[in-house]
């Protein structure tokens, strides 16, 4: 794969609405091919571990807060429809 710092920039220090078990499967695949240690399974598997809280702050006061449907850059009234959300609405 000759575009691996690309999907590394999609991947890494980018905000990401993901199911954390499909993250630690896309981390363990990349994570060899990047020169990476695996993820660890507690590590992978923290967004479980969640209480029920409205939201949660972890550090550096970074929350975390539920989203249901998928999560995108833009949304149009349309796609509100279709259970799309976008990060602009996440903020309101």
């Amino acid at each position: 794969m000759t575009n691996l710092p690309h999907i590394a920039s999609r991947v890494f220090h980018t905000p990401l609405m993901i199911d954390s078990k499909k993250l630690a499967a896309i981390l363990a695949v990349l994570a060899p091919r990047l020169g990476l240690e695996p993820p660890a399974v507690e590590a992978a598997l923290l967004g479980e571990q969640r209480s029920r809280k409205p939201y949660a702050v972890i550090d550096a006061g970074v929350a975390v807060i539920e989203v249901s449907g998928s999560l995108v850059n833009r949304a149009s009234g349309m796609d509100a429809q279709s259970g799309l959300t976008s990060y602009e609405q996440l903020g309101n």
